[in-house]
């Protein structure tokens, strides 16, 4: 059964705020947005994080996701995961 959904539709504008480069490596866009997200969390100034220490920040996450992947007890739960019935859904498509 398909679902027509009326929406409020407009035209809207963007704004380009020009910013300088925040990091000299294109590889650690991931590792930054990890840890702005932390910061945001943990109500941290976000000028904590810069090129001088994310290397350290890339190796850290690193480290916890091999203790994980490599943790008996962990591998051992997630062998008997099974996902709840409520965090299932179907996809509607809305025309």
């Amino acid at each position: 059964m398909r679902h027509q959904k009326d929406f409020a539709v407009g035209a809207y504008t963007v704004s380009y705020v020009p910013v300088g480069n925040l990091n000299k490596s294109t590889c650690d866009c991931g590792v930054y947005a990890v840890k702005f997200i932390e910061c945001h969390a943990l109500g941290l100034e976000l000028s904590l994080l810069h090129d001088g220490n994310i290397i350290e920040a890339r190796h850290r996450i690193l480290w916890d996701l091999w203790e994980a992947a490599n943790d008996s007890e962990l591998i051992d739960r997630m062998s008997k995961y099974q996902s709840s019935e409520c965090l299932s859904s179907t996809v509607e498509e809305i025309l």
